[in-house]
């Protein structure tokens, strides 16, 4: 089940109710995997890639104040360089943990923060990790304000000033560490993805360009 329009997901007194949909297809993406290291410590690693599926719904999503599609990044732009470059802003939300610890209780109304994205050079010194062409990095270490656990599938997002400005999706939480902030997040690439997700979506639903 997929519910859009979400904001306060214990208020029954929201102005615009969320709206509920059936999952009636999943499309993973063909190279998903996650490799998983034991290390000496005692402390298992994930290392996912290609992070992504799509979900086909029962029904087309109708549109309200509090449900609106976010655009891809434009596919002519595919292979000719990122629109998210080092140093972009980008905005993540989710309804993940409130605070670093693991016993923090997660928040129960929708969460968003800006975060830097970094070098994957700089990403793979921070944490120690390799960061690879279907991975993006982004936030910090030892920060207050980071996409967290339980924020996992949460949109990446940018403003794209050759679009208007509109909001563009550019990521998707895949992987961090256990203590919130203490080193940046992994996000899978959208615009690394792209062709397979244009292909996919084009197969099922007829009347896309």
């Amino acid at each position: 089940k997929v519910i859009l329009g979400e904001y306060d997901q214990l208020s029954q007194l929201e102005e615009y109710p969320p709206e509920s949909y059936l999952v009636v297809e999943v499309v993973r993406h063909p190279e998903y995997r996650n490799v998983m290291r034991y290390h000496y410590n005692g402390f298992l690693e994930s290392e996912p890639r290609f992070d992504v599926a799509l979900l086909r719904l029962d029904r087309p999503v109708r549109r309200a104040p509090n449900v609106a599609p976010i655009f891809l990044p434009p596919l002519n732009n595919y292979g000719r360089g990122s629109i998210s470059p080092p140093g972009t802003l980008a905005t993540v939300v989710g309804w993940g943990r409130l605070g670093r610890d693991e016993d923090a209780p997660h928040s129960n109304v929708l969460q968003a923060v800006t975060v830097p994205v970094l070098d994957d050079n700089d990403c793979a010194y921070q944490t120690g990790l390799g960061v690879y062409t279907d991975q993006m990095c982004a936030g910090g270490s030892d920060v207050s304000r980071s996409a967290c656990p339980g924020d996992s599938g949460g949109g990446l997002q940018v403003r794209d000033v050759q679009r208007q400005g509109r909001w563009t999706l550019v990521g998707v939480v895949s992987n961090g560490p256990s203590t919130c902030g203490l080193q940046p997040v992994i996000f899978h690439k959208i615009e690394e993805t792209l062709p397979w997700i244009v292909r996919t979506m084009r197969s099922r639903v007829s009347h896309l360009p």
